[in-house]
């Protein structure tokens, strides 16, 4: 038996836009394919769609990712995909308090003891809270400590997708 094809990640659904509008999003995305959206940058189609009568409904939040899934489904960008380059960003579970979290991620004995290498750099900090840090070229990171949580945004990589 063939494997099933992996389902594909929605970030607004037709339920919304539907509940929201009246028309699927396939039928707006005829509309904006009318209006020439194909030929705009990112900023220019999520500004049609917020000039387009009977989109304003969504609210700014999801007319922004109405024009993330119109641009993904057009094949004018890919998932993770910025106007200058490709973005990734990770976080971590872990079930320590935010304090104690924050002392390790931003300490750079207690990191390398955790981490069991030369770890990055501290760039910046704000306590209990982030820590910008650096690792060469390959590795630059903000990384926002919540309770429990370590997130890292990685920069925009140039020259295809991360990986």
């Amino acid at each position: 038996m063939a494997a099933a094809a992996p389902k594909e990640r929605k970030i607004i659904t037709d339920k919304v836009v539907v509940e929201k509008t009246g028309k699927t999003m396939e039928e707006w995305f005829a509309v904006l394919d009318k209006k020439g959206a194909k030929k705009l940058d990112s900023h220019g189609i999520y500004d049609l769609i917020r000039s387009v009568g009977g989109l304003g409904s969504l609210g700014e939040w999801n007319q922004g990712l109405l024009s993330t899934s119109y641009q993904w489904s057009r094949g004018l960008r890919e998932r993770g995909e910025k106007a200058d380059g490709f973005e990734i960003s990770v976080s971590k579970t872990i079930t320590v308090p935010v304090g104690e979290l924050y002392k390790v991620w931003a300490d750079d004995s207690l990191r390398k003891e955790w981490l069991k290498e030369k770890g990055p750099s501290i760039t910046k900090a704000t306590d209990n809270k982030m820590t910008g840090i650096h690792d060469g070229p390959q590795l630059c990171c903000q990384t926002v400590c919540l309770p429990g949580v370590i997130a890292c945004d990685f920069p925009r990589r140039r020259h295809g997708a991360p990986g």
